[in-house]
């Protein structure tokens, strides 16, 4: 069984291993190594081991001086790591013994750790909500490895654990539980790629870098969540990039409608970012060319993330089609409902980094909860491009009328017309978009009396929530 050093530490035992004291250990511990001398390899004795350094018996047939060039490879448990190239840095004799100390690692002082240099983005995790993990020490018996996590990057973690922590190494799999603050626990496999130290508030902790092996897409779509929720400078897009899938990213946004002038304004801008984008307005439109006279008497609906507008689109309550917004350039077929059954949508738009989740799911969402609370049945709208396809999918249905919008550079748009009763109750929509849209209220509009459903209607419901159920527990 390794035991920490006593008093008896030899000072080149400290040269070796820096800052951490080692463990000494026995033949019968599980931490072996060999030494490659030119063609030939070497079983040695290990007698001291640290994260950065290893001490072994010198033998007649390792014959190895001082400064002499050597390679070694270390086994800690089932993991094996060979290190090329490196230098014996002492040389000395203890309890009868000539030992030879070869430091495997050398800590930089700087916090960056070598090899960690990545083109890709690292999060800073939130001193506030700090992911803790914990793993089997493959080495101890019934011992725990510690440790919270640093940063992100798109290969691995940076976490930080104690100094009594000895027997790790570069090259080791640790199998890790991570709870990840209002998101969840998750699994996952981590390799030591660096190791280093680091002074956190006037103590000295071990900080690892690692990899992930084989990450799954819960435990990248999980910790995704953390990250759009709690780190800093964080977009769906940049999560997307560095490889983390996110589904769920309106739960942690913030849905309201525009309430003060600076709201406003910024709106606008993403009306323009997002227009100007899409080819939708000409380059010499200004922001303030997004304003409109009907922004004055319509509820502007926003999605936050951390206070910045995300996501907006308007939505007016008209009493007559000489009040719309799309009326200026159609005229509304005979057989079209009443315009005070009418919730009319137009400005939709999502901030370019925001894309590729559930957010335009949920601003559809919030709009028909507006349309149904105010008593109107039909939502209509206007789609271009693909978006007609987009909005077919959620419920929508082309009306047969074409136009073009004088406000998006004469862009041909599709007039379309949602029956919120009609696709509450599952009819001609999908399971995916039914749950994100419909599921959470159909049961307000049943119980206030807005839609009365059948039997029919009741089976219909109840199979889609329980597929959905499946589809989304995945």
């Amino acid at each position: 069984m390794a035991i920490k050093l006593n008093d008896e530490v030899p000072a080149e035992a400290a040269r070796i291993h820096g800052a951490v004291v080692p463990l000494e250990l026995t033949e019968r511990d599980p931490v072996k190594a060999r030494v490659l001398i030119g063609t030939q390899s070497r079983d040695v004795v290990v007698k001291r081991y640290s994260p950065f350094g290893i001490e072994f018996v010198n033998t007649p047939d390792t014959k190895l001086d001082k400064g002499s060039e050597v390679s070694v490879v270390v086994r800690l448990g089932d993991d094996e790591t060979t290190f090329s190239g490196l230098v014996v840095d002492h040389l000395y004799k203890h309890r009868d013994m000539l030992l030879v100390g070869v430091r495997t690692f050398r800590p930089q002082v700087t916090g960056e750790l070598q090899g960690d240099r990545r083109q890709h983005i690292r999060w800073n995790c939130s001193d506030d909500y700090i992911p803790r993990g914990r793993a089997a020490n493959p080495l101890v018996y019934n011992d725990f490895i510690l440790f919270w996590i640093e940063n992100v990057s798109a290969g691995g973690l940076r976490i930080v654990t104690s100094m009594r922590n000895k027997l790790l190494g570069v090259g080791q799999r640790l199998d890790c539980t991570i709870s990840l603050p209002l998101v969840g626990s998750v699994q996952a496999t981590l390799v030591i790629k660096t190791i280093d130290t680091k002074a956190i508030k006037g103590k000295q902790e071990l900080v690892l870098g690692t990899q992930f092996v084989s990450p799954g897409d819960l435990f990248k779509m999980s910790l995704a969540e953390y990250l759009l929720n709690f780190a800093e400078n964080v977009t769906i897009g940049s999560l997307m990039r560095d490889g983390y899938p996110i589904r769920r990213a309106s739960k942690w946004l913030d849905f309201t409608y525009v309430k003060t002038q600076e709201e406003y304004q910024s709106v606008l801008h993403l009306r323009h970012a997002t227009y100007l984008a899409e080819n939708k307005i000409s380059p010499d439109k200004k922001v303030m060319d997004m304003a409109d006279e009907f922004d004055s008497r319509a509820q502007i609906l926003i999605a936050k993330h951390k206070g910045k507008i995300v996501g907006s689109l308007r939505a007016m309550f008209h009493d007559s089609p000489e009040q719309s917004d799309i009326g200026r350039y159609v005229r509304f077929p005979a057989e079209f409902p009443k315009f005070a059954e009418i919730v009319e949508a137009t400005r939709v738009c999502t901030h370019a980094e925001f894309r590729g989740a559930d957010i335009m799911y949920q601003l559809m969402a919030h709009l028909l909860l507006t349309a149904i609370k105010h008593g109107r049945r039909f939502v209509v709208g206007g789609a271009a491009g693909s978006l007609v396809e987009f909005y077919a999918k959620i419920g929508f249905k082309p009306v047969g009328v074409r136009y073009r919008s004088l406000a998006l550079d004469g862009i041909e748009h599709e007039l379309i017309m949602m029956d919120t009763h009609e696709v509450a109750l599952g009819r001609g929509i999908g399971i995916k978009p039914w749950n994100q849209l419909y599921g959470p209220v159909i049961d307000y509009m049943v119980e206030n009396e807005i839609v009365v459903p059948s039997n029919i209607d009741l089976m219909r419901i109840s199979l889609k929530r329980t597929v959905g159920a499946l589809l989304f527990s995945r």
